[in-house]
């Protein structure tokens, strides 16, 4: 039973990211890239505050945490992985820019491709043997590519992008939910055992490092760009990160615990901010 519950979890995970994958090609737009290209700095600023600082302040933090090798894998996977789909979710949410959101989850998704081998090999720890190119395959296979299929569906059939996205938002929605409610049953003991592995905690400090470093992009930003930036940045790729460890650590079950919990903390934080930030919005101000 245990068995078929880890294959039903591989197969899930692998679904749940490909369809992901595609959902995001098909809402990628060339124009909404191009103009997000010109905003140069900005640009700059998000993309390296998520795959250059907040991966460097994960490591930081879980070597200053007294964790094991199992749980500080699985936290540091989550902050290198980059480029949650689920950013867009909260970024419609709290009414920001959502063509400079896709265009940055897109962009996100193009550099973990290298990113997640590159960091995975020289920041997880030295008692979990990392596979960079493993990494680098799934991610072209699994992530690239069905991102290539997606925009050139768009490009060719765009009467059917309407039509289709609902359903492929849904499924993997629907794949997601199924993928942790498996790993809530395989891993029940480990999933406990987390609340004294420091991956909680470590895992607030990290949402909150990735909050500020793209919060102060200035009072010169839009607000809207300001708040998906930050919502984006806040949001890991977990379903990345899950598919990493079931083909790199499925043996190590502390590494996928720790990313099932970092995805739950970072799923109430990031929404939870998400309708401040519309409530705020939607106040009236006062008048004099």
């Amino acid at each position: 039973m245990l068995d078929l519950l880890g294959v039903a979890f591989d197969v899930l995970i692998a679904v749940t990211v490909l369809v992901t994958a595609v959902t995001i090609g098909l809402e990628s737009n060339t124009a909404a890239i191009r103009r997000a290209l010109r905003r140069r700095r900005t640009l700059a600023w998000v993309v390296g505050a998520n795959v250059g600082i907040v991966p460097l302040a994960a490591y930081a933090i879980v070597t200053a945490l007294p964790m094991a090798d199992g749980p500080a894998t699985g936290v540091l996977v989550c902050a290198i992985c980059a480029g949650g789909p689920l950013g867009l979710k909260a970024a419609h949410l709290s009414r920001g820019d959502l063509a400079w959101a896709v265009s940055l989850i897109v962009i996100l998704t193009l550099v973990n491709v290298g990113a997640l081998a590159l960091w995975s090999a020289l920041l997880l720890p030295r008692t979990v043997a990392p596979r960079p190119a493993e990494l680098l395959g799934a991610m072209v296979v699994l992530v690239l590519l069905p991102m290539v299929i997606g925009a050139v569906l768009r490009w060719r059939t765009r009467w059917t992008v309407d039509a289709v996205l609902p359903r492929l938002e849904i499924c993997s929605n629907v794949t997601l939910v199924l993928a942790v409610g498996v790993a809530l049953i395989l891993y029940f003991d480990e999933l406990w055992s987390t609340v004294a592995s420091w991956a909680p905690a470590a895992t607030v400090l990290i949402l909150g490092v990735a909050a500020g470093t793209a919060g102060v992009l200035g009072s010169s930003q839009l607000g809207e760009i300001r708040r998906a930036s930050t919502l984006i940045t806040m949001n890991r790729a977990t379903g990345i990160a899950l598919l990493v460890v079931s083909r790199a650590y499925a043996d190590q079950p502390g590494v996928i615990t720790a990313i099932v919990t970092f995805g739950l903390l970072q799923t109430m934080a990031v929404i939870a901010v998400a309708i401040f930030w519309r409530q705020r919005i939607a106040r009236p101000s006062p008048t004099g």
